[in-house]
């Protein structure tokens, strides 16, 4: 995996193997960048090779992944299409789309939902990356979903928590008292 495996978040799995969701296809920024996972069976020893969660024709990135209650491997990750004609990064091409998107497996991680955008429109953009974890029904909200966000510029940086109460579909809100959650607080339910 030379050049790739930016931004790991390993998740303890209920079946007892540990996932890893990663940033694969490319090195730190690059077009082509995508989510891939990896599991291991026994404690780390060995892992499988690399799957696809999901690939775009742009740059995906940043994961956030948790399992919900009922088994539901949830991740949610950052794509941004700021790259020019050349294949370069460029954070001042405002016209091209950055957003949120979700993805589910109710298999275990082997298929993947079609992603689905997240609307975070209540901090213009939102850049997931972290664990997400599960809360008993009927707390926070009767268990809730939520990721790291990275507000845009000028206050770029502020941590916040976007919440879905249906484990990571792609309607989310953000709470007015987001900027007071620490950074890498992540939260995932039913």
């Amino acid at each position: 995996m030379s050049g790739q495996g930016y931004f790991p978040v390993a998740l303890w799995l209920s079946d007892g193997r540990i996932a890893v969701v990663l940033r694969g296809g490319a090195p730190h920024l690059g077009i082509q960048g995508r989510m891939d996972i990896v599991f291991s069976s026994d404690e780390g020893k060995t892992w499988t090779k690399p799957t696809v969660v999901n690939d775009s024709p742009v740059d995906d990135r940043n994961p956030a992944f948790g399992q919900a209650k009922d088994g539901t491997l949830v991740v949610a990750f950052f794509r941004t299409a700021r790259y020019d004609a050349q294949g370069r990064y460029n954070e001042r091409l405002t016209d091209k789309p950055v957003n949120t998107w979700v993805t589910r497996s109710a298999d275990g991680g082997k298929s993947w939902s079609q992603a689905a955008e997240i609307d975070a429109a209540d901090i213009g953009w939102g850049s997931p990356y972290g664990k997400m974890l599960t809360l008993p029904a009927n707390s926070i909200g009767r268990g809730t979903s939520s990721w790291r966000a990275t507000r845009p510029a000028p206050t770029r940086g502020i941590p916040a928590a976007c919440r879905s109460q249906t484990a990571g579909s792609s309607r989310c809100t953000m709470p007015s008292a987001a900027g007071s959650i620490p950074s890498g607080t992540c939260i995932a339910g039913r």
